[in-house]
């Protein structure tokens, strides 16, 4: 043994040195293949010949990894695993829930477990994720400062352009197309920092979401609660006037996809 090559312990970030596995003290943490023994067999929890099946049928369906971190951006990756958006925790109804399944590859799938499982088994306690959406002038940064506590993230894109730029958000010049890219780039690095970070306690996101397929494609990146603000257009449109110019036609685009959505979807939410 003693001329045997050591390597760095199994769990990461560890230090120290061993043969192989785990050293002696995160041996003593219960390491997640320990936790792993005492979950169900695969079949047992419904990852059978069925599953996998109905899988490989899911994947050939959807065959790139929808992101749900904003990982990738203009390098899409191949899907490797059917992924339940929410931990079905043996519930056979969300398990077989087409509804409830995405297209992953397995740097995503492993982020989202980890989130969802905690390192060497053990639970992880997850920042709650709010998304207020609503029209130009309707409240949005007014209801989250009068819920936020310190500590609390926001997330604001009209704020972040005008703090990087000193352009309005509702600006369509060519100028402000030009320098977009580099608000996105903060927002998807906040994003992918709030999935991955669990010290803030809350996370508010402001989005505009005016159609049901907004809302629920945020719902399900977050496993967020949505708050749709109903703010009547006629207010809206009076405070947009304090505003000044250049906010009636984003206003009034907003409002049009929303009734087009309603009339089609025939729901609220």
């Amino acid at each position: 043994m003693a001329g045997r090559i050591k390597r760095p312990c199994a769990r990461p970030g560890c230090p120290a040195l061993v043969v192989n596995g785990y050293c002696e003290a995160c041996s003593a943490r219960a390491p997640k293949k320990m936790a792993d023994k005492a979950r169900a067999s695969a079949h047992a929890r419904g990852y059978g010949r069925r599953w996998q099946k109905t899988s490989a049928g899911f994947l050939l369906a959807h065959p790139l990894c929808s992101d749900p971190y904003g990982l990738h951006g203009n390098a899409p990756r191949a899907a490797e695993v059917t992924d339940h958006i929410i931990p079905h925790r043996g519930n056979m109804g969300l398990f077989w829930d087409p509804k409830n399944w995405q297209p992953l590859c397995r740097v995503c799938h492993n982020r989202k477990t980890a989130r969802e499982d905690g390192g060497f088994g053990r639970s992880m306690k997850k920042a709650e994720v709010i998304v207020v959406c609503g029209p130009p002038a309707s409240g949005k940064s007014t209801y989250i400062n009068a819920r936020r506590a310190v500590g609390d993230l926001v997330w604001d894109h009209d704020a972040m352009m005008m703090a990087l730029t000193g352009i309005d958000s509702h600006e369509r010049s060519d100028r402000s197309k030009s320098l977009l890219h580099y608000v996105f780039a903060m927002r998807d690095a906040f994003y992918a920092e709030a999935l991955r970070n669990n010290s803030a306690e809350r996370v508010w996101i402001i989005e505009s979401c005016p159609t049901e397929n907004d809302r629920q494609r945020l719902r399900q990146r977050f496993d967020a609660k949505i708050v749709l603000l109903d703010t009547p257009e006629e207010v809206c449109a009076q405070r947009i006037v304090e505003r000044g110019p250049g906010w009636e036609a984003p206003l009034a685009l907003w409002f049009k996809r929303y009734r087009e959505d309603q009339t089609g979807a025939g729901s609220n939410v």
